[in-house]
C-alpha cells in the first residue's frame, strides 16, 4: 500500500541491534517499568477488545487509531462516507478509548509515584509500542526490554511505503499511528498503474547510480534517485561557465564533457 497523510501524524520504527537490546536488558529498574506498563495493559483485556473495535485494523500496526482510509476506487469513483473503515459503534469503542488514554498519558497511576519521580516515565512512543504489542500481538517487547526504536515521523502531506512499491520489498520499518490518522492509500496495482513510468525511471536513474556508488544500499540510492533530473545536452553546448555560481553535481551518463580555459587576450 501507498499512502498519503491528510490527518494526524504516525511514528516509524526499527528493530534494534542485538548490541543495544542485551545493554538495556541490563537496566533492572527500566525493565521492571515496562513490564508494570505490558502488565497492566494485559490485565485489562486491551486485545480482545481492540479487536471488536476500529482499534484492530486488519491487524496492522496501524491499529492504534486508524480512523478513516479511503481506496483509490473510493476517491475516483466518489463513493459516499458510508465506504469510510472506521470500525464497528458502540461500548466497546468507548471502553478503548478510554484504557488509551490512561495507558498513554503522563499522568497515570500505572507506575508507584516513588518509581515515577526517581526514574521518570516511559515515552509516548515506547508506550505506543507497548499498546501495539497488546493489541496486534506482534513482538514489541520481549523479556521487560522495548526491541523497536522511533526513526521518523509521517506527518500531513507527506507519503510512506513508495520505496517498498518501487523495489517491490517488504516495509523496511514499522508504521504506527500517533493520533486520529486520516489517510488516503493507493493498491499496488492502482500505483503502477498511474505512476509506471516515473517508476521506471527512478528504477533506471537507481541501476546508474548503483554503477557509480557500488557500496551504497539500494534504498539510499532509490531515495536519491527521486531528486535526479535528466538533462540532455547538445554537442557543443555550454554547460557552465567559469564564475557561475555552484548550484549543481552533474554525472555522465552518455558522451563525454571537456573543461577548459579560454583567455582572452
Amino acid at each position: 500500500m501507498f499512502g498519503i497523510v491528510v490527518q494526524g501524524n504516525a511514528y516509524l520504527y526499527a528493530a534494534k541491534d542485538q548490541k543495544q537490546i542485551a545493554a538495556e536488558s541490563e537496566d533492572p529498574v527500566k525493565c521492571n517499568i515496562i513490564g508494570k506498563y505490558m502488565q497492566y495493559t494485559e490485565n485489562t483485556n486491551l486485545g480482545k477488545k481492540a479487536k471488536k473495535t476500529k482499534f484492530a485494523h486488519e491487524g496492522s500496526p496501524l491499529s492504534r487509531k486508524l480512523k478513516h482510509s479511503y481506496s483509490l476506487t473510493d476517491i475516483l469513483g466518489g463513493t459516499d462516507s458510508a465506504s469510510v473503515q472506521e470500525g464497528k459503534e458502540g461500548s466497546n469503542n468507548s471502553e478503548v478509548e478510554r484504557l488509551l488514554a490512561t495507558i498513554l498519558s503522563p499522568d497515570n497511576n500505572i507506575l508507584p509515584p516513588s518509581l515515577k519521580e526517581t526514574y521518570g516515565d516511559l515515552s509516548y512512543e515506547e508506550k505506543l509500542l507497548i499498546v501495539n504489542s497488546v493489541i496486534s500481538g506482534k513482538k514489541y517487547v520481549h523479556d521487560g526490554v522495548i526491541t523497536y526504536s522511533k526513526v521518523g515521523e509521517v506527518n500531513p502531506g507527506e507519503c510512506f511505503s513508495e520505496l517498498s512499491l518501487i523495489l517491490d520489498m517488504p516495509a523496511e520499518n514499522t508504521m504506527i499511528a500517533a493520533d486520529d490518522l486520516h489517510v488516503l492509500y493507493f493498491t499496488k496495482e492502482d500505483y503502477k498503474l498511474i505512476f509506471n513510468k516515473r517508476t521506471r525511471n527512478i528504477i533506471h536513474r537507481k541501476d546508474f547510480l548503483k554503477k557509480l556508488f557500488p557500496d551504497l544500499s539500494m534504498e539510499l540510492l532509490t531515495k536519491v534517485s527521486y531528486y535526479l533530473e535528466e538533462r540532455l545536452y547538445q554537442n557543443r553546448q555550454v554547460i557552465y561557465e567559469k564564475g557561475d555560481e555552484a548550484k549543481e553535481i552533474y554525472f555522465v551518463k552518455e558522451g563525454g564533457v571537456e573543461v577548459r580555459t579560454i583567455w582572452l587576450s
